[in-house]
């Protein structure tokens, strides 16, 4: 008995936390650029690409109406910005939020289908192949948005005799391969299920 109530938890809490990541990330993904833009200021973390040496560098100054803290991050200010500024600001949180709602959906339907005893549907192997290509594409999409909003931020916070780094377009090559490789374990598993989908077409037919 105790074994099956544990059990009967188990599923509801799965489920209830993937559709709290659909929701939520559904949420975030629009109320992200609304809050954006209802702000007054611009907060950004940003990088001239070489941020271990920005305390040093006298030419990284902040313009008239910007300003900057150096804590180990360097966390940009902007009185005034444009709407279009403080979108793409709020750009690459929005696509891992839109990301994360997605990846909860396909896994939620691929758990549904696991607890009415159905694992290896071909549906599944589908769902799980879609949850790789969506961590495919955000691992690309995620961070070329957030050099993007970085260069186009700091040009606009630096003095101009700052704003000649290639270092401004900041695109994290590392987060990219650690989530592709995230996404090519996940293909792994969407093999497994279209194998034992086969597998298990094959017993019903000889049954």
């Amino acid at each position: 008995m105790a074994i099956f109530v544990r059990e009967r938890f188990d599923r509801v809490a799965l489920r209830g936390f993937l559709t709290l990541g659909l929701l939520g990330g559904l949420f975030s993904s629009v109320m992200g650029p609304i809050r954006a833009t209802r702000d007054e200021m611009l907060f950004w973390t940003g990088s001239v690409g070489y941020a271990t040496q920005f305390p040093e560098d006298e030419r990284v100054r902040p313009r008239d109406g910007a300003s900057f803290t150096w804590d180990g991050d360097l966390d940009v200010s902007l009185d005034e910005a444009d709407i279009g500024l403080k979108l793409l600001a709020a750009l690459p949180g929005s696509l891992a939020a839109l990301a994360i709602a997605v990846v909860c959906m396909l896994l939620l339907l691929v758990v549904l289908d696991t607890h009415h005893g159905q694992p290896f549907l071909s549906d599944n192997a589908r769902r799980l192949r879609g949850v790789a290509l969506v961590i495919f594409f955000a691992a690309v999409l995620i961070p070329l948005a957030h050099a993007w909003a970085n260069q186009e931020i700091m040009t606009a916070a630096v003095q101009p005799e700052g704003r000649e780094f290639s270092g401004l377009f900041d695109f994290e090559l590392g987060t990219t391969v650690q989530w592709s490789l995230v996404g090519l374990f996940v293909l792994t598993i969407a093999e497994v299920f279209r194998i034992g989908s086969r597998l298990a077409d094959d017993v019903e037919g000889l049954v």
